[in-house]
């Protein structure tokens, strides 16, 4: 994003109770040498296209803390651009950023020495419930490395959705934050992926607006792709792979919503009357359905032994009203708001 000089915005918003922990486990992130993050952006008022790859060299030590050097290399031209796929060249990027995480809490910080040389809190997957309150931040810079105009916006984020996405043969947690979250108007739509970051971008997140957009589109370390979801290629680069293949093991990922046709699990109709329809792709000895109040109480769990590919779930004894439903299937896990009429 060109032109925005260095600036804060932080959002305040009151959080709301949901309900129980995850039961899946955290996938940190891999900070291997030659780790690599590749993504889209588009402008419009200009229009204009570009590739951004940041990748993994090297580590730091600062303030007792040991970071790993991010460097930056970007591809990009005014109107569609046409010669964006490129290769990484460690010899010729720049150094952009410094990373670090503590796998144990769950979170990941960074130096931004563009901005200052002040840590911040890049990402905090101790995520537990759909509505948690949460801080997001956005780096804002040239795609021109040579003269670097550089910023941070920090700003409230709340968790809309809590489901399990496949990388690479595995089953991941994934949560998903709307478009103008918490009041922010300026937020596009992002996913946070455990061991991945935000599909808008590894440092840039969801903060956007009506004259540009972003996607990340890959990641790939020494082995190979892990990540290639064909929807972060936007259409302002001409390219379909943009140098990443398919994960290994796994599809592209195009959506893993429960309100959407794809993934192992959908549920539906929401709102739903007497009965609850669970379309299983995945063999499960059980699939477990809990339903939690708003504030956070447990009502009643549905068992499903050996579930089919379509099942009915009887709810009449469930009472009218907004609930918050859990569903836990082998490794697969989700969370989702759904109403009872």
């Amino acid at each position: 994003m060109r032109g925005f000089l260095t600036k804060i915005l932080i959002f305040s918003i009151i959080s709301f109770l949901a309900f129980s922990s995850l039961g899946q486990a955290y996938t940190p992130f891999d900070f291997s040498e030659e780790a690599t993050w590749s993504h889209t952006e588009c402008g419009y008022k200009p229009e204009w296209g570009a590739v951004y790859k940041f990748q993994i060299s090297g580590d730091t030590l600062i303030d007792q803390y040991f970071y790993k050097k991010i460097y930056y290399q970007s591809r990009w031209s005014d109107g569609v651009c046409s010669n964006c796929d490129f290769t990484f060249n460690l010899d010729s990027a720049t150094l952009f950023a410094m990373i670090r995480q503590n796998v144990e809490s769950k979170k990941v910080y960074f130096i931004y020495p563009y901005v200052s040389e002040k840590e911040w809190l890049g990402y905090d997957f101790d995520i537990t419930n759909v509505g948690q309150s949460l801080n997001g931040f956005s780096l804002i810079f040239t795609t021109d490395p040579e003269y670097p105009i550089a910023g941070i916006y920090v700003y409230q984020l709340i968790v809309d959705d809590i489901d399990s996405t496949c990388v690479n043969g595995e089953y991941r947690r994934r949560f998903y934050f709307g478009p103008g979250n918490a009041g922010n108007i300026y937020h596009n739509a992002e996913y946070w992926i455990d061991g991945i970051g935000s599909t808008q971008g590894l440092l840039v997140q969801g903060f956007g607006g009506p004259n540009w957009q972003q996607g990340l589109y890959c990641f790939h370390n020494k082995d190979g792709s892990i990540y290639y979801d064909s929807t972060g290629v936007l259409d302002c680069v001409v390219g379909s792979s943009l140098s990443c293949t398919d994960g290994l093991d796994c599809p592209p990922i195009t959506g893993l919503k429960l309100i959407n046709d794809t993934g192992p699990v959908h549920i539906y109709p929401n709102p739903v009357k007497n009965q609850l329809i669970v379309e299983c792709k995945i063999q499960a000895v059980k699939l477990e359905l809990t339903f939690f109040d708003m504030m956070g109480q447990k009502i009643i769990t549905k068992l499903l032994h050996h579930p089919d590919e379509v099942s009915l779930v009887s709810l009449n004894e469930l009472p009218s009203g907004f609930y918050y439903l859990t569903i836990q299937a082998g490794d697969f896990f989700a969370a989702k708001k759904i109403i009872k009429e």
